[in-house]
């Protein structure tokens, strides 16, 4: 929130309950003259995690690694100062800095051995190494508002800084094969400047320039353990590169829109240049490489006013994801260019139109609001992980991004919002998604046509139903009740070059209950109530286990991320 000169104010929260939870939160709003003020905000937060580490026995040596049992236990947390201030009746500026550290899992991964439409959705980890990941980061914002005669001027300033370091077990056993550790480091600068138009006439504009710079350093190594070096003793191990890198990427571009109103019409044209280039160095080896273009992204809106309470929308759009480059791993060859040049293997931009139809309107004085929509995107040269060919034509592989192919989507998006009564609303949201790649789409390698299959992480429909009750209790207080129920159809998860798998349909319901004044809110969480057992995403994976390696399980199993089980927590929240 920005802060206010109207007076001290603030709030103070604690939340308590399952998984050792704590978590505490406050802000205050400080005034420091008429014009000025300050606002502070900062929380910490502990949490045991749902999933835990058996400490299994090594299967082969019988080497106890002695990790926590406690797989997913974080800790996190962080704060801002924000302030705000006029420097001029017309030219106001707002200047935060935050901080925020973490220290916890990696992710909630299961090594699961089942198969769609009966998986187990173990909330075991039997792993050597514990997958941690510690992170710092740094950032810091400025904004300046200036009001002229004839327009507005807005100047935004951003800085990010994080520093992270991962270790993940790579095969999620007690057995060790590899381990991954990928310290990383990340610079990210923005400039906005915009200039909008301030009066109340049918036309209407606004337009700036934007700049971003993006700088990334990855000095990161595989760590071989005794049964991929073939030892005879379990301690031993060898630390070999794996994704050593320093990329540079950016953007600048020039954007304006403009939107005419002509009774019960509203035209609308934008246009965004956006000028990308990114640069990356292979830091072991010493092969680098670096390309730039220009995109230019067109917008166009019709509006038709059906009446005051309704409207109905076209919008076309185009939008990209820029080009990169494929940095080198350890063992991976080196990559030369035709004429022996040391270079990188790179992919293009990828690029998609969307075509949007919709209506928008609203009845009972308000009380009853409904959307629908129906959209078309037409994407080309999709970007996914894949193994690349070398561009030296010499025959060896590189794992990276390629681009696969074309494909298209389309679907619908539908709401309805109901105010019930006075202390009543309903509401309630639909969504549905069919996309396909198209005809001779092959993969790199010409291993497969994946022409009229559906693309990885697609949601196929989606669904959500929301209530919220709120009624005058006693002295000064009100009942407050909230449900809240979500279901996500199937979607592919995995990647076109190792091959998807379908991630069976879910559903989660919160609940919430509790008491709220001005200054007090008591509330009671249920999430998940059901115990919904669920995957947010999951992907086919090598088998890397014991029974995997010696033939007496599967060569593939499946990596899933878990949702969150059921889980209860209590809070109360003081304002003053």
């Amino acid at each position: 929130k920005t802060p206010t000169t109207e007076e001290v104010g603030g709030r103070l929260k604690v939340m308590t309950g399952e998984q050792g939870i704590l978590d505490i939160e406050g802000d205050i709003n400080i005034p420091l003259s008429d014009k000025w003020a300050l606002r502070a905000f900062a929380f910490t937060r502990e949490d045991d995690g749902f999933m835990t580490n058996p400490g299994s026995l090594s299967p082969v040596f019988g080497v106890d690694y002695n990790q926590p049992e406690d797989v997913g236990a974080f800790e996190q947390s962080g704060g801002r100062l924000v302030l705000h201030g006029d420097i001029t009746d017309r030219v106001s500026i707002t200047a935060s800095a935050r901080y925020n550290e973490y220290d916890g899992p990696v992710n909630n991964w299961a090594r699961e051995m089942g198969t769609p439409g009966n998986l187990q959705y173990p909330f075991t980890l039997d792993t050597n190494l514990n997958p941690t990941h510690e992170r710092e980061t740094f950032g810091a914002r400025f904004e300046i508002n200036a009001e002229f005669d004839n327009f507005d001027f807005k100047s935004i300033t951003s800085y990010t800084d994080t520093e992270s370091d991962r270790h993940t077990d790579v095969d999620l056993t007690q057995l060790w094969f590899f381990n991954t550790f990928r310290p990383e480091t990340m610079e990210v600068l923005t400039q906005e400047f915009r200039f909008s138009s301030n009066s109340d006439g049918p036309l209407q504009w606004v337009g700036g320039i934007y700049l971003m710079d993006f700088e990334e350093t990855m000095n990161s190594f595989l760590d071989f353990g005794w049964i991929i070096l073939e030892a005879d003793d379990p301690s031993v191990h060898v630390q070999v590169p794996f994704e050593t890198r320093r990329e540079d990427k950016g953007n600048l571009a020039a954007f304006g829109n403009v939107t005419y109103e002509i009774g019960q019409w509203e035209l609308g044209l934008g246009l965004r240049i956006d000028r990308w280039e990114s640069e990356e160095e292979a830091v072991d080896i010493g092969h680098s490489a670096s390309k730039d273009d220009v995109e230019v992204l067109p917008k166009l809106s019709v509006t038709r006013h059906l009446s005051e309470n309704s409207m109905t929308y076209l919008t076309v759009s185009k939008g990209f994801e820029p080009g990169g480059w494929v940095g080198i791993a350890d063992g991976a060859p080196p990559v030369y260019g035709p004429n022996g040049e040391k270079t990188l293997a790179g992919f293009d931009p990828e690029e998609a139109i969307q075509y949007e139809f919709g209506w928008k309107g609203s009845s009972a004085d308000g009380r009853l609001q409904a959307t629908a929509a129906v959209f078309f995107i037409d994407y080309d040269n999709r970007q996914f992980e894949f193994i690349v060919p070398n561009p030296s034509g010499d025959g060896t592989l590189i794992d990276g991004i390629e681009n696969i192919g074309d494909s298209e989507q389309r679907g619908l998006e539908a709401s309805v919002t109901w105010r019930a009564s006075e202390y009543l609303q309903i509401a309630a949201a639909y969504g549905y998604i069919s996309a396909e790649w198209d005809d001779n789409t092959i993969l790199p390698d010409g291993s497969a046509n994946l022409g009229g299959q559906t693309p990885p992480q697609i949601i196929d429909k989606s669904l959500s139903l929301t209530a919220n009750f709120q009624k005058p209790a006693f002295s000064g207080f009100d009942w407050l009740a909230n449900f809240q129920l979500s279901h996500n159809g199937t979607m592919e998860g995995g990647k076109p070059s190792g091959g998807t798998v379908t991630n069976p349909e879910f559903t989660v319901l919160n609940l919430q209950v509790g008491l709220v004044s001005d200054s007090w809110e008591l509330l009671i969480n249920l999430d998940n109530a059901l115990n919904e057992k669920y995957y947010t995403d999951i992907e086919p994976f090598p088998n890397f286990g014991f029974g995997g390696l010696t033939g007496t399980e599967p060569a593939e199993i499946i990596i899933g991320t878990h949702g969150h089980p059921r889980l209860f927590t209590a809070s109360a929240t003081y304002r003053f």
